[in-house]
């Protein structure tokens, strides 16, 4: 009997010491701020030939923390979005610039197209002039001859030690062969010899003057030619220039003449802008440089140049933002050699957005009162005319309005053929107000040879003394805004502070939310550690 008590007791001690195996394991986890253990169970599974995989069930700590957590911060999101605009907000964070933002891409690789149309004066009576049987020169406008003008930012470099912003920018056109009539670039034109300003340019010499003209008659040199087109715009050249460019460069700095192989053969260049909050909205996206110079190209100050500043200036990919009526902007283009002048004329609608114009007044080329403040006045140029010989090599190159609009001048007595129109040869921007964007834009700009006395050379040259002759002149146009610059500006502008309120009682109610979980949650938790 005592046997079989002492092997039912192993057998009872046996089946205890297996069942508490099996008995599921506990571990203690100590709660912040409570003196107690709470107890949380390692749920076992047990598969067959295989050890135990223990999973554990998500800490009620873990939830009530991110719950408060979370209701906070969107509690106080909420209540910050009810005294602090949205699109205030949006404004600020434009200044930044930063790359995260869309604004960024939209500027680096711009969507709206912008077209240069040029147009070329044809001079139809050359010989006639020359021969004395016609007074005046007799022009003719060919044109428009349509291309693309495509727009690079790259290598863009941000100084946060001084809140500005560098990159390089790249301009390059491209024949739009499909708005052009078929063939145009093969039309022939007769214009101006560049040989005649070369003759200008060296007038007070006497010897070079008298040298020239030796060539001039050897090389049987025209001052009018006729050529192509495509010739005129990239491949215009003559004998004596190209001689001149190799034994004398200073005469002629270019074999090359053409009109937009020039322009376009060197617009490449590194600028630096003002950008962040410490800059403020007037002076966002506003030039400190161009290429590492704050003035205009070749006006050297330390040389005596006159302060062609360019600082304040924008190239027009965007403007200063929070643009009022009494806001002026300034614009800068390598064509006008200059930065000049927008000023508000209207106010309107445009993409259900409110559009500002601001229009490049007529006077804006007139002489200065000051004159040694006037860095474009060249050799006592008249009202309507701005020196660009610094940004073109020295010649006697000088701006204007086309077909000099609003503007009289000496001209008049022997050049026949212009048609001013105001609604044609007007330049203007339209910028939508609070961000600065240009929603529409026209430049235009015309070219002259500004020819002194040169009754000392061949006669056919000495016919052009004292004249100053259209060339050409060109239109940028940017028409309109791509859509999703149009949704994004109508989003920030129009749509957010609609839906603010709505945005300021979702976070509250999220917020509020959230603290309710937490805090049931967490009383849960106290009741089950009371228990």
């Amino acid at each position: 009997m005592a046997h079989n008590k002492h092997n039912n007791n192993n057998i009872k001690l046996k089946t205890i010491n297996e069942m508490k195996k099996r008995e599921p394991k506990y571990k203690s986890i100590y709660v912040a701020n409570s003196k107690k253990n709470v107890t949380s169970k390692l749920v076992c599974n047990e598969s067959d030939n295989s050890n135990f995989i223990c999973k554990s069930i998500c800490c009620d700590v873990c939830a009530i923390g991110f719950s408060l957590l979370f209701g906070f911060m969107f509690l106080t999101l909420g209540l910050l979005t009810t005294y602090i605009p949205l699109s205030e907000h949006s404004l600020n964070e434009n200044l930044k610039f930063s790359p995260l933002f869309p604004q960024f891409h939209l500027w680096k690789n711009p969507v709206p197209e912008v077209l240069l149309k040029v147009y070329i004066f044809n001079i139809t009576n050359a010989e006639d002039f020359i021969a004395g049987k016609d007074e005046k020169l007799k022009l003719q406008e060919i044109g428009p001859i349509i291309f693309q003008e495509t727009l690079e930012h790259k290598d863009i470099q941000f100084h946060d030690e001084n809140s500005t912003m560098s990159y390089t920018v790249s301009r390059q056109i491209i024949f739009k062969e499909s708005a052009n009539l078929k063939g145009i670039l093969n039309e022939t034109v007769y214009v101006v010899n560049m040989a005649l300003s070369a003759a200008s340019y060296i007038n007070k010499s006497f010897i070079m003057r008298r040298s020239y003209n030796i060539l001039l008659r050897t090389l049987q040199t025209k001052p009018v030619v006729s050529t192509s087109i495509y010739n005129y715009f990239f491949n215009m050249t003559d004998p004596i220039l190209q001689l001149a460019n190799t034994f004398v460069p200073f005469i002629a700095p270019t074999k090359d003449t053409g009109i937009l192989q020039n322009v376009y053969k060197n617009f490449t260049d590194r600028v630096n802008v003002n950008i962040g909050l410490k800059h403020g909205h007037k002076k966002f996206f506003t030039i400190n440089t161009w290429n590492d110079h704050p003035n205009v190209p070749r006006f050297n100050i330390d040389s005596g140049a006159c302060n062609a500043s360019l600082k304040g200036s924008t190239e027009g990919a965007i403007y200063p933002g929070l643009a009022s009526k009494e806001t002026v902007f300034w614009f800068w283009r390598k064509t006008l050699c200059r930065k000049v002048p927008l000023f508000f004329e209207k106010e309107f609608s445009m993409y259900n957005l409110k559009a500002y114009k601001y229009v490049l007044r007529y006077d804006v080329f007139d002489r200065n009162n000051d004159t040694e403040a006037d860095c474009y006045k060249g050799d006592n140029l008249p009202n309507g005319l701005s020196d660009v010989s610094k940004c073109f090599f020295d010649q006697p190159i000088a701006a204007s309005f086309p077909h000099f609009c609003k503007r009289s001048g000496p001209w008049d007595k022997y050049i026949e053929g212009l048609s001013p129109n105001e609604s044609i040869h007007d330049s203007y921007t339209i910028v939508e107000p609070n961000y600065g964007v240009p929603m529409k834009q026209k430049a235009v700009s015309q070219s002259n040879v500004i020819l002194k006395d040169l009754s000392s050379y061949k006669s056919d040259f000495a016919r052009f003394s004292n004249m100053i002759i259209p060339m050409f002149w060109l239109e940028y146009y940017q028409d309109g805004l791509s859509p999703i610059i149009v949704s994004l500006l109508n989003f920030s502008i129009n749509t957010l502070p609609r839906i603010q309120f709505w945005i300021s009682g979702l976070f509250i109610i999220v917020g509020l939310c959230l603290l309710m979980v937490g805090y049931l949650r967490l009383r849960k938790n106290e009741k089950d550690r009371g228990e």
